[in-house]
């Protein structure tokens, strides 16, 4: 499918937010409105945080986002990142764009030397698990555990 991945922006965060809350509905996420809208915000005005992506279709039709956070590892070597969210609406689902999101994300991260890339995926999310590693990406046996402070 022909399509474009271009920078998010400020004027692009209603938007953004209207994709967050249907991909935190999909998972089963608690989504709220403000605390999502300042730490859109925040990613969007300090790229040595992440990145922002908006993949539109057609005649500028924005089929999903992605979002890249970045950290460093000494496990991996280095600079590393995170795909902490890649959301396509289902009408667009099966149809090359996350292979062609996670490419993109794999190549902006060669050019800026950034060593591994890393997701997770929820545990009943059998087509998301069937997926990635179609996109060359392997469960190491880990389990996430995250505590929030």
């Amino acid at each position: 499918m022909n399509h474009d991945i271009v920078p998010a922006m400020p004027k692009d965060v209603e938007h953004l937010l209207e994709l967050m809350q249907e991909y935190y509905a999909h998972d089963g996420l608690a989504f709220d409105p403000e605390r999502a809208k300042a730490a859109v915000l925040e990613l969007l005005r300090n790229s040595q945080y992440g990145q922002v992506w908006t993949v539109a279709v057609g005649d500028g039709v924005i089929a999903g986002y992605m979002v890249l956070t970045f950290g460093y590892s000494l496990e991996y070597h280095g600079r590393d990142a995170f795909v902490d969210e890649l959301y396509f609406r289902p009408q667009f689902r099966r149809q090359g764009l996350g292979g062609a999101a996670l490419a993109f994300a794999a190549d902006y991260c060669k050019r800026h030397q950034i060593h591994s890339l890393h997701l997770a995926v929820e545990h009943d999310n059998q087509a998301a698990r069937a997926f990635y590693p179609t996109q060359d990406f392997v469960s190491r046996g880990q389990t996430l555990f995250t505590r929030l402070t």
